[in-house]
């Protein structure tokens, strides 16, 4: 797999085109970049690249990585990056980590957290700020935005349980307390995605105004048509959780009964993923890369898969993972191939949208 840094200008030849929104791909053509964006016209000193024998698409976005994770990891940041962008991944936002840290690289889109909030002798210590009280969490929302974060991320609950079916445990913040948090961050131009598992804690992050919910795992049917009415995104993250089943060092940890546990968990969250995209819910894929069995990069082409286990249409898939992705991620003017937006391209051979597993092996990412 390549990595290409795009001329100034550019004149890109290409085989076939999948443009992030249609549900069909277009014939060959000629895809024309200036100044790192894409153009309706050639520049005047274009310089060209043959991609003849390939289709262009929008590159891979994770809707919800952990860059500093594992922490007890001999890999630096820049070979965490290196492997998400081999993996045709050009953009991530960033979910968390226990130190204050904002992620640069000029090769990767990060949209920043630094740090999650969370309600002091709760969950959420291992990638958060603990608050104990409203001011102090305003304080905090505060101080983030001053420090140009894009996006604040709330623990509103515990992980679901692996040895009892269903259960996600106590809630950290009421209802009162969320809103304000979310109001204060919104009015501070950070958009809100919750960690948020079992229906009670989606919920009250619904009735806030969140603008994304991760996880959401025994969220209930009843709940998934409110996504819609109130405009919320849902990253459901299937992969931290199938890892637990599929790799085997992990799966050797488990008693019998965590097993069962964690398939019909699964199996219950892909069910409930098929009936949210199956009315409208905008999906985003994410892979919670970082967390304990999930490697960074290649773990998007195994959500993308799980997504579509679930039924989702694969023209549905892929936009979770590039137009709908830029959405939820708050990246403007990423995820589509029409002129005025940044082309982050990726390079792949055959059709994405009858063969999304061609996307485990690209050929060539094309940055700015």
């Amino acid at each position: 797999m390549q990595i290409i840094t795009l001329p100034e200008e550019t004149a890109i030849y290409y085989g076939a085109l999948w443009n992030g929104i249609d549900t069909e791909i277009a014939g060959a053509g000629t895809l024309y970049t200036i100044g790192g964006l894409i153009s309706n016209k050639p520049g005047c000193q274009a310089k060209s690249l043959d991609f003849s024998h390939l289709t262009l698409m929008p590159a891979m976005i994770d809707c919800h990585v952990h860059l500093a994770m594992p922490y007890k990891s001999s890999d630096s940041l820049a070979a965490r990056i290196n492997k998400i962008l081999m993996a045709g991944v050009a953009a991530v936002r960033e979910a968390g980590s226990r130190n204050e840290t904002f992620f640069s690289d000029p090769r990767l889109l990060i949209a920043n957290c630094c740090r999650a909030i969370s309600k002091k002798g709760f969950y959420g210590s291992n990638l958060s700020k603990e608050v104990s009280s409203l001011p102090e969490a305003l304080a905090e929302i505060n101080r983030l935005a001053s420090q140009g974060a894009q996006h604040l991320k709330l623990i509103t609950s515990d992980i679901f349980s692996f040895s009892q079916y269903g259960k996600t445990g106590p809630l950290p913040f009421s209802q009162s307390e969320l809103t304000a948090m979310t109001e204060l961050a919104k009015k501070l131009g950070l958009a809100v995605m919750a960690h948020a598992s079992g229906d009670e804690a989606v919920r009250r992050c619904i009735e806030a105004g969140v603008n994304s919910i991760e996880h959401g795992y025994f969220m209930l049917e009843e709940t998934l048509p409110e996504l819609i009415k109130h405009d919320i995104a849902w990253v459901p993250t299937l992969t931290p959780v199938a890892v637990h089943l599929s790799n085997p060092h992990l799966c050797s940890l488990l008693s019998p009964a965590e097993k069962n546990t964690i398939s019909r968990s699964l199996e219950r969250q892909i069910e409930m993923v098929g009936l949210g995209g199956a009315l409208g819910i905008r999906i985003g894929a994410g892979t919670d890369a970082g967390g304990k069995g999930v490697p960074h990069g290649s773990s998007l082409v195994k959500e993308i898969e799980l997504l579509r286990q679930a039924g989702l249409p694969n023209a549905q898939v892929l936009k979770a993972a590039t137009s709908e992705a830029a959405k939820i991620c708050a990246f403007a003017n990423l995820g589509v191939i029409q002129p005025g937006y940044r082309a982050l391209l990726l390079a792949v051979r055959g059709n994405p949208l009858i063969q999304p597993e061609i996307l485990a092996q690209p050929e060539a990412l094309l940055l700015n």
